[in-house]
């Protein structure tokens, strides 16, 4: 059976905001530590109206794997995630965790701030904490389920690492983000533009998880958050 979805509106402390310039350096080759003269004016400035003006959201619930289909995953209410990349990625799924973020009021915040370089890093700051607020939800997850005999898989999102965009679809009908003010458009995107969602599966502890999300991404060399296999040693250590 479905759990109660959660909602919450997401704040950063100065940890979090520290690792969110890690993302921000490696979406736009700005580092904090070490800023352009030309980009002097916009970077700190920008990242200080994200975090007075901007109202970060998210929602998150976990959801019964159902069945195992051929090439899916089934879920409550008969609902299904499609595709040959999910249905292996979740073969050992014994739960299904779903969830969305977003800025939602990063339009008014460009509004009033719309000038070309000063919106420009604020789209990216907004980029960087939304990265932020997935990894927040990670350890949330982990720590509930912390003693379980469960373990989590990487984060597989719509649109992504070989997981369809189409299974945006069932993944709003299930969650329902609209509550807190994420939509889709005709063409599966999210509105506003700048939110993420996502899964994570729930496995026996015993299980090994072969495949990562990270390992599948083009961006997997640069990322802060990767957290794959391909791009290591055979000591763990990140080949950059």
């Amino acid at each position: 059976m479905k759990e109660k979805a959660v909602e919450q509106e997401v704040r950063l402390n100065e940890k979090q905001w520290e690792r969110a310039s890690e993302y921000f350096q490696a979406y736009t080759g700005v580092s904090v530590a070490d800023i352009p003269p030309k980009f002097s004016p916009y970077v700190l400035p920008a990242k200080e109206i994200v975090k007075n003006e901007g109202c970060l959201r998210m929602k998150h619930m976990t959801a019964e794997v159902t069945g195992h289909p051929r090439d899916g995953l089934q879920l409550d209410d008969g609902i299904a995630f499609s595709g040959k990349q999910i249905g292996k990625a979740y073969e050992e799924a014994q739960q299904i965790v779903l969830f969305a973020a977003a800025m939602v009021n990063i339009q008014e915040i460009l509004q009033r701030h719309s000038e070309m370089m000063e919106a420009f890093f604020i789209e990216y700051w907004t980029v960087s904490l939304l990265s932020i607020c997935r990894e927040q939800l990670q350890s949330q997850l982990a720590e509930q389920y912390r003693n379980s005999g469960l373990q989590l898989t990487g984060v597989w999102s719509p649109g992504q690492s070989g997981f369809e965009l189409q299974n945006q679809i069932p993944l709003f009908d299930l969650l329902k983000p609209q509550t807190i003010g994420i939509t889709l458009d005709e063409h599966q995107r999210m509105l506003p533009l700048k939110s993420i969602s996502g899964t994570v599966g729930l496995v026996p502890e015993h299980c090994e998880i072969t495949m990562q999300p990270c390992d599948y991404c083009t961006f997997g060399k640069t990322c802060p958050g990767y957290s794959g296999v391909k791009y290591k040693d055979s000591a763990g250590r990140r080949l950059l």
